[in-house]
């Protein structure tokens, strides 16, 4: 949690997924630091999501998005 908040910063932008990472995911701004709740899971709340989601079901939105790019720009060196 700690490296969390040292790496991101309220109003970064991530992927949230309140089911199965991967699947269907929620764009979002991240509104508060990390917290532990109840003592055990580490979460943040963000704005574009209701109630908070555990650090290990988000994803940086530029790390996605930039992993896509790159991915498809290689696809094209690939092909052309």
């Amino acid at each position: 949690m700690t490296d969390f908040n040292a790496r991101h910063a309220v109003g970064d932008a991530f992927w949230a997924y309140k089911g199965l990472r991967g699947e269907n995911p929620i764009a979002c701004v991240l509104r508060t630091p990390a917290e532990l709740l109840s003592g055990h899971t580490p979460v943040a709340w963000l704005d574009g999501v209701s109630g908070c989601i555990a650090l290990t079901h988000l994803e940086p939105r530029l790390v996605a998005e930039g992993a896509a790019l790159k991915s498809t720009a290689q696809g094209a060196a690939d092909h052309g």
